[in-house]
């Protein structure tokens, strides 16, 4: 019987909106954000851009979501990585930075962004991603199984060579040039008359050491963390392509997020993407002197040689556009051309 009245007594108290009412903590929810890279130092602005992400998530959830930024990453090639991120299950992310090249095979148009001797700089990159085309590729994402929340970078890319700087078109003849291995970059230095050594960044150092290859590119950061200095001599200032990134997520992990928590990664995905900009561009200055310590030639290439590259290579991206999407593509080159009149 008395148990009977504590039980009544309880249901009254509720009723009443007494302390049987009171909420309880909220929840928490963690989930996990990688890179596509493994080996970049924890002081690299990726690294930094993924840490403020967290933080950012905590704060404005109150502590009720929790991104836990991983060192690791999916194993494998660009291609290898986008099939377990899509497919999920055990050891995948719930978002991950991805490269516009490991998403390219997905959506074609992305393919754009690796084109060389296009964009001259950041500035340019940025107009471009921050406006309608970038908007446009990032809404092509979901119906492939991912949600694009921010653009990110690691910056414009540099070429070193080992003997000579890469300062002029005809220094490209019979060059043996590392490449990453899909087939545009191979017909991109095709075309510029050396030949290309395809292969994944890991072997990259062994084979610059051994002759196998005699240039190379590469941001600035992913140069010194490469430890390319010790096997090449010169760095070339080309600005000839911009390594964008994309912090995507899984589609089933997003689905399960409210609206308003949809909302709260975006934030959280684009102010941390304007931060780890501003980091990548202060890094490349004091990497750049670095490399220089460290016993690198620093050469410039002119605006005459770089047009002459861009000349030679039209004839590749033309051939590869035509295999993209057209409204994106017109869309593209309004948007770029607009850029360009600008900086003129």
């Amino acid at each position: 019987m008395l148990k009977r009245r504590k039980m009544l007594a309880a249901v009254a108290l509720a009723m009443a909106g007494g302390p049987a009412l009171a909420a309880g903590p909220a929840a928490v929810r963690e989930f996990e954000v990688a890179d596509f890279r493994s080996y970049l130092p924890a002081e690299h602005p990726v690294r930094r851009g993924l840490q403020a992400f967290a933080d950012r998530v905590a704060r404005l959830s109150g502590g009720r979501l929790r991104a836990k930024v991983r060192t690791d990453t999916i194993p494998g090639g660009p291609g290898q990585q986008m099939a377990a991120l899509r497919s999920g299950g055990e050891g995948v992310p719930d978002l991950m930075l991805v490269s516009v090249t490991g998403l390219a095979p997905l959506e074609p148009a992305f393919g754009v962004l690796d084109f060389p001797f296009t964009l001259k700089d950041e500035a340019q990159a940025h107009a471009l991603l921050d406006g309608r085309f970038g908007t446009a590729l990032l809404n092509r994402l979901p119906e492939h199984g991912l949600v694009g929340t921010a653009w990110w970078e690691s910056g414009m890319r540099q070429m070193t060579s080992s003997k000579a700087p890469l300062d002029s078109a005809a220094a490209f003849q019979g060059l043996k040039f590392r490449v990453i291995p899909e087939p545009f970059f191979s017909d991109v230095y095709g075309a510029l008359g050396a030949t290309p050594v395809p292969m994944l960044f890991k072997p990259v150092y062994e084979a610059l050491k051994t002759g196998r290859a005699d240039a190379q590119d590469n941001t600035e950061a992913q140069i010194i963390a490469g430890k390319f200095h010790e096997v090449q001599q010169w760095l070339t200032l080309t600005n000839h392509a911009y390594a964008a990134i994309v912090l995507v997520a899984r589609a089933p992990f997003w689905q399960s997020l409210s609206a308003d928590d949809q909302d709260l990664l975006r934030q959280a995905a684009q102010h941390a993407g304007q931060l780890q900009r501003r980091w990548v561009h202060e890094d490349t200055l004091r990497v750049r002197a670095k490399l220089q310590e460290l016993g690198m030639k620093v050469a410039e290439l002119p605006e005459a040689e770089r047009q002459k590259l861009e000349a030679l290579t039209r004839p590749v991206r033309e051939r590869y556009a035509a295999k993209f999407d057209a409204r994106l593509m017109a869309l593209y080159e309004q948007e770029l051309n607009a850029i360009q009149q600008k900086a003129r």
